[in-house]
């Protein structure tokens, strides 16, 4: 899987988490025919259906008077004409999946006019899906006719090689939308990141945007970038890149900061350690501010990598979150070169690591004073006013989501009093 979470966050803060665990799965007419007695569920996914005239009615009779949040359908065959026009007629979805369905051009026009006319739509996902011109023609019409749609996620989307024009049907739709804030694109045959970012300069409404699975970074697309962070009409200010493969490429991203605007950048490099240059990524990381947070998950790095690259987190300002699960460390060197990197570092706030390491509190406690505003302990201009509100933000920081497994009140309340404390060790007791 590509990426099985995704995170909706509309206008009002409201994140809406598409975790796949939380759906009720529909693969039997007994599932669905329970449904119809219990009205409680708000996701629903129909996985491996095959759509009939009798299943349709009960899937009437289950989504009667149901207000459900989430629905997805995968892998589903038969009358899914009927079925998808039925949801889009009963239904107020905030979040529609379609994953590894044949669309053939009736099921196409139904999609288009149920996202282009559906008042409650935030977020469509399309997956594993053939992308031909009347499908792409048909959700170019309803990113043109949506006033709601606020997310869009394209992923494993093939194309024919002689077929260009869905992919720039496509495009076209990007431009002309009104209402999209956050584009996400992970493997979709003929559609080039340069391409991508170029036609989203002169977006309206986008705020964020996702490019997975990239093999490497081309000049065309930093040029496209730096057009991108020039622009001072768009409203873009968070780009995730995830780059795979040999690693020569990420030194493009020196030039990244370039521009009026400042955009956050936020990488995940999936490759092996044979291409991993930790002397490369620190300089970049040092000096590159806009880079916000990078995941290394997963590569192959050893204790010396770790401790190479933590040299540099020494000097770095602007990076916020570090992933290094799934390697090798085991509270050894490369972790002791963290520990002494973040008494210097003040903005690294969440740093992943495997879960047996020794020095995991020490390294989790002065992340705690780095979420609660440790870097102000070197201004000695800090207003006396602001100190109270500091105090306050510290005292509402939320560990649970950025560690899920950590739950325990009485844990989260004693991180929340040391990150106080060590708080009041500072100017604001001296106030």
């Amino acid at each position: 899987s590509i990426d099985s979470r995704f995170a909706l966050v509309t206008h009002t803060h409201t994140q809406i988490d598409m975790n796949e665990a939380e759906y009720t799965w529909i693969s039997d007419d007994k599932v669905l025919a329970d449904l119809t007695n219990d009205k409680s569920v708000g996701s629903l996914n129909f996985f491996d259906v095959s759509f009939t005239d009798a299943n349709i009615k009960r899937m009437e009779l289950a989504l009667k008077g149901r207000r459900v949040g989430r629905i997805g359908i995968t892998s589903c065959r038969g009358k899914l004409d009927e079925a998808l026009s039925l949801i889009f007629r009963c239904v107020q979805v905030e979040y529609l999946k379609l994953d590894c369905l044949h669309i053939k051009p009736t099921t196409a026009k139904i999609i288009g006019d149920g996202v282009g006319g559906c008042s409650s739509l935030k977020c469509l996902s399309l997956q594993a899906i053939h992308m031909t011109e009347p499908f792409a023609s048909a959700i170019y019409e309803a990113l043109c006719r949506t006033i709601s749609l606020e997310y869009l996620y394209l992923s494993v989307i093939a194309t024919r090689h002689s077929d260009e024009t869905s992919v720039d049907t496509l495009l076209r739709g990007f431009q002309n939308n009104i209402s999209l804030k956050h584009l996400g694109i992970a493997r979709v045959r003929g559609m080039e990141p340069t391409r991508v970012f170029q036609s989203i300069r002169e977006h309206v409404s986008l705020e964020s945007i996702s490019f997975a699975c990239m093999d490497g970074m081309s000049s065309g697309t930093l040029a496209a970038l730096n057009a991108l962070s020039r622009n001072v009409q768009s409203k873009v200010h968070t780009v995730k890149l995830s780059i795979r493969g040999d690693w020569t490429p990420i030194r493009h991203l020196y030039k990244l900061s370039t521009g009026t605007r400042r955009i956050q950048y936020k990488l995940t490099l999936s490759t092996s350690s044979e291409f991993c240059d930790m002397e490369v990524l620190g300089e970049i990381l040092e000096q590159n501010d806009n880079i916000v947070a990078l995941s290394l998950a997963h590569c192959g790095l050893d204790e010396d990598s770790v401790a190479q690259l933590a040299m540099h987190l020494a000097k770095v300002k602007g990076l916020r979150e570090l992933n290094l699960q799934g390697n090798s460390l085991n509270s050894g060197r490369g972790c002791e070169a963290l520990l002494a990197a973040l008494q210097y570092n003040r903005g690294l706030e969440r740093i992943d690591l495997p879960t047996l390491v020794d020095q995991k509190a020490s390294l989790d406690h002065l992340l705690d004073c780095n979420r609660a505003g440790r870097r102000l302990y070197t201004n000695t201009n800090v207003p006396r006013a602001l100190w109270p509100i500091v105090l306050h933000r510290a005292s509402r920081i939320d560990y649970t989501r950025s560690y899920p497994l950590f739950k325990r009140p009485e844990e989260v309340a004693a991180r929340r009093a040391n990150a106080i404390f060590h708080l009041l060790q500072g100017q604001a007791i001296c106030h």
